[in-house]
């Protein structure tokens, strides 16, 4: 999986006009990461139109679908990826300026995960400011201001209307807590539990929501966390094992390569050399 790692992104700043759009775009990704550790100083929207990407916000993890979408605020750690299936398409906007939090405060739209729908008139306005920032610069400038807040009002009604705003479910407690304990043993009566299930049911239903079972899923939460100590530590392998709940530092060698198809130093070395 390819892996962005963020350091002094060129159109990342905060803007002293009333509002400004730094960077926006279409991408189809596929089979990649991104995380910004310390976020960026602008704001970040990004929704996605087809298949499926998993973004991480306070510490939950939320499989995001088309027609959904997540904010990010300045300063705010950003983490996401996309399915190696069959890739994601999304739309994303890099914004900031003086007069950016009292309109997204007076539309609703806080930081955090939205659950809306795909909409033909959201597509049409996100290419229209797309090529707007892409014509001849000064040109431009006003007309992409209009199209964003234009867009940011046409988002904010209907996730509204559809009273669907990001609730924290079962699941996601779940999830919190995995993460949270990513470095015990894995309790599936435990899970169950937070989720009043027994363990049969809590399993149907976790594989339901997230696609995948939850002891793999927990097993996923280890490793990216080996990931993180393996990219922003001098920690031996044997230490990192241990951080994230492996008493056999082999056994974790093993699994992370059957996971990654590369193991824990050839990993270390290859991000390393990166930067």
């Amino acid at each position: 999986m390819e892996m962005f790692i963020s350091k002094n992104e060129k159109n990342d700043y905060a803007s002293d006009k009333y509002i400004n759009v730094n960077s926006c775009g279409c991408r189809h990704n596929f089979d990649y990461t991104i995380i910004r550790k310390n976020g960026r100083l602008d704001y970040h929207l990004l929704y996605i139109c087809s298949g499926k990407c998993r973004a991480q916000y306070d510490g939950i993890e939320y499989l995001l679908t088309p027609g959904d979408f997540i904010i990010y605020y300045p300063g705010q750690t950003q983490m996401y990826s996309f399915d190696n299936d069959n890739g994601c398409d999304t739309m994303w906007i890099h914004f900031s300026g003086t007069a950016t939090a009292e309109i997204l405060e007076g539309l609703k739209l806080h930081a955090g995960v939205f659950r809306c729908r795909s909409d033909e008139k959201i597509y049409a306005v996100f290419k229209e400011l797309v090529q707007e920032h892409q014509a001849e610069p000064y040109i431009q400038q006003s007309a992409e201001n209009v199209l964003l807040i234009y867009l940011l009002t046409i988002i904010s009604r209907i996730t509204r209307n559809i009273d669907n705003r990001r609730k924290v479910t079962d699941i996601e407690n779940v999830i919190m807590a995995m993460s949270n304990s990513f470095d015990e043993p894995y309790d599936i009566n435990k899970y169950a539990k937070i989720c009043s299930l027994s363990p049969s049911r809590f399993s149907h239903k976790f594989k339901q929501v997230m696609g995948k079972a939850p002891l793999k899923y927990f097993i996923n939460i280890k490793l990216k966390r080996a990931k993180e100590f393996l990219k922003f530590s001098d920690l031996s392998i044997s230490e990192i094992a241990e951080r994230v709940g492996y008493d056999n530092p082999l056994y974790f060698s093993r699994t992370f390569k059957k996971a990654f198809c590369i193991s824990p130093t050839e990993y270390r070395n290859k991000e390393k050399g990166r930067e």
